[in-house]
């Protein structure tokens, strides 16, 4: 257990989580920055531009809380909302944003996951939007309203931009019930489905999870579902945009142990290993973190989180998702539930699998931040973090920074 100790209003842990293969860690600092009371909760992306802004998203929150583009600064001073989404109402703008990412020609790009289609009831799983919009918060525009069936509904996502200065994205609904790949052009022409989920015997369903450009020009990403073990169980997969020609790497579990229902997305480290996280799975079916090559060769689970009847008793917490990886090699990540606090941890861990340690238990008061979130490292070496919601009644995002004693 961690040993919290309130200096000046900031937590500070003296003493990380002695959980088994636990190693010592520097003196961690976790400050929650800003609250986001009535304002959003759900975070959807944290980015950081050239500008010094951070750009993001929540997939409730706004004026109608159908979901919300801002910007801040690092301290969380000048926050403005570039656009609040409508759903399918006025303008048909969408609701529940599910993704936005920064492109090349300094745009802000996203999707949403319902709404914009007034011919397709928001009730439903149908509909989404693609859209655009500047750093201002002017010139948005949207780019496709996606109306179901066949075309596809409902992205869950995000988008990413190929080397070929297309957008790439997924939807959850398509001609098989088991969602697509589609691309476009930032001018929003050219839209095309490039492939359709389920449409053979072990492949994916349900392409929930962020996308990833690799390095070597090829687009990354996973299914929640699908796969030749079980409908429930999901893959990971390879796309590549110049054939079309797509590749499942992993079907989750493959063996005794696996993880299953990957969550979030992968990531690539500097030697072009590929890291993620399930939800579920594992030694005690509370979720893992995996590795495995680009190929899918060489897979291997590196933690499988302890789990428990009692969230309290369960101090790794539940179901791990949104890893990021700092400069000298370390991953960190959140979990969604359980945890001293039976509020979901913020955790670190070496691309090993060794050195795990709960750097925060959330919900350590009224104030703090629950349920895991969106992380980010700075350019100023600190990483910072969106919850998805709050201890307070009233749920609301909560923006946290974590800085170290000294340099790793």
């Amino acid at each position: 257990m961690a040993l919290w100790i309130l200096v000046g209003g900031t937590f500070i842990a003296s003493a990380l989580s002695s959980c088994a293969k636990t190693e010592a860690l520097p003196t961690v600092q976790y400050q929650v920055i800003r609250n986001f009371e009535k304002i959003g909760s759900d975070p959807i992306a944290l980015l950081e531009s050239a500008d010094g802004f951070w750009y993001g998203g929540f997939k409730h929150g706004g004026r109608r809380w159908e979901g919300a583009v801002f910007r801040m600064r690092k301290d969380g001073s000048d926050y403005t909302v570039l656009h609040h989404f409508t759903g399918s109402r006025e303008k048909g703008d969408g609701s529940w944003l599910t993704g936005l990412i920064e492109v090349s020609d300094g745009m802000l790009y996203g999707v949403t996951q319902r709404g914009g289609n007034a011919n397709v009831s928001e009730l439903g799983d149908e509909g989404g939007t693609i859209f655009k919009v500047d750093k201002e918060g002017s010139g948005y525009q949207v780019l496709y309203r996606f109306s179901g069936g066949e075309s596809g509904f409902g992205p869950r996502g995000g988008l990413v931009e190929g080397k070929d200065r297309l957008l790439y994205g997924t939807t959850e609904g398509g001609k098989y019930l088991s969602g697509t790949i589609f691309k476009f052009g930032t001018d929003g022409t050219g839209f095309k489905i490039v492939h359709e989920f389920g449409a053979t015997p072990g492949d994916g369903a349900m392409p929930t999870g962020r996308l990833l450009l690799g390095s070597d020009g090829l687009i990354y990403g996973i299914t929640v579902a699908g796969g030749d073990s079980g409908p429930r169980n999901g893959t990971a997969f390879r796309f590549n945009p110049a054939s079309g020609e797509i590749k499942i790497l992993h079907h989750f579990p493959s063996r005794r142990k696996d993880g299953r229902m990957p969550s979030g997305g992968l990531i690539e480290g500097p030697d072009g290993t590929l890291y993620g996280t399930t939800e579920h799975g594992g030694e005690n079916d509370a979720g893992t973190v995996f590795r495995m090559q680009k190929d899918g060769n060489d897979y291997r689970v590196l933690r499988s989180f302890s789990g428990s009847t009692d969230p309290k008793k369960s101090d790794e917490g539940y179901a791990p998702q949104g890893l990021v990886l700092e400069r000298h090699g370390i991953l960190y990540g959140t979990t969604q539930a359980h945890g001293p606090n039976g509020r979901g941890t913020l955790f670190r861990m070496n691309v090993d699998g060794r050195g795990f340690a709960v750097v925060h238990a959330f919900g350590i008061n009224e104030t703090d931040g629950t349920h895991g979130g969106e992380l980010c490292f700075g350019s100023d070496g600190v990483l910072y973090g969106i919850t998805e919601s709050s201890s307070m009644p009233d749920p609301h995002a909560t923006y946290f920074k974590v800085t170290f004693s000294e340099t790793e």
